[in-house]
This record gives C-alpha cells, sequence and structure tokens, in this order.
C-alpha cells in the first residue's frame, strides 16, 4: 500500500511538473505555437528544410537557435559535440542528467533516423567554439 501512494505522489508531481512548464510556455505568446513567423528574428537562420523537422516534432515549442527557451538553445547543443546516433538516443529517450537546470523532455518517439541526421548536421554548424 505504501509504494502505490509513493508512485501517485510521484506520478502526480510529474504531472503537476508538466502542467506549470505547458502554462509558463502556452501563456506566452512568443512560445505557445511552433510558429516561426512570431520569432522570424531569432529563426531566420534555419534552412527551411530544417524548419520542417522542428515543427513536425514540435522541438521548437522548447528550443530556439541562439537563446535557451525551456530546454537548451541548438547552439548549446552543438558545442556538446553529439554524434547523430547520440542525438537520437537523447530525443527518443531523453535523460534529465543530460541538461541538468532544465525541465525533462518528453520522449519524441516520431522523428526518424534521417531527421535526426539533418537535424545533427545543421546543428554542427551552430558550433562556433
Amino acid at each position: 500500500m505504501i509504494s502505490t501512494a509513493k508512485n501517485r505522489k510521484t506520478f502526480g508531481g510529474f504531472i503537476l511538473g508538466t502542467l506549470l512548464v505547458l502554462a509558463i510556455t502556452c501563456s506566452n505568446p512568443m512560445y505557445g505555437q511552433a510558429n516561426f513567423d512570431k520569432t522570424k528574428s531569432t529563426q531566420s537562420n534555419i534552412p527551411d528544410s530544417i524548419k520542417v523537422i522542428l515543427k513536425r516534432n514540435q522541438c521548437i515549442a522548447c528550443h530556439r537557435e541562439k537563446d535557451p527557451l525551456v530546454g537548451p538553445s541548438f547552439e548549446q547543443i552543438a558545442k556538446k559535440e553529439y554524434s547523430s546516433q547520440q542525438l537520437l538516443k537523447l530525443i527518443r529517450t531523453p535523460q534529465t542528467s543530460n541538461w541538468p537546470g532544465y525541465p525533462p523532455m518528453p520522449p519524441v518517439k516520431s522523428i526518424t533516423e534521417e531527421e535526426v541526421n539533418n537535424l545533427a548536421i545543421w546543428i554542427m554548424t551552430l558550433n562556433k567554439s
């Protein structure tokens, strides 16, 4: 009985945290929708083929090219120099330990290996260090 109550408490905390992140991002019109028109000045360097991938997989709801949002920016991700395979694993089975200080990322199981390869190639162009 104790473990069931503990599980409900943990699950409740997860749901509350998720709702809080959604409330914060969705209440701000700049972040609420995956809409590149509203953020044209900060997203203008993203190639159209990459924008399609980011929109389809809802990446842009939490990530931006230069500035952190809910998750790290793509420039911050580039500095980690992840391989395509590492990036695929991080996207499909994210671990909070990879990005401390950010809320947990939900897994994106629908992204294809080809899409991740294209993202990885583009992300590496952002590594200016």
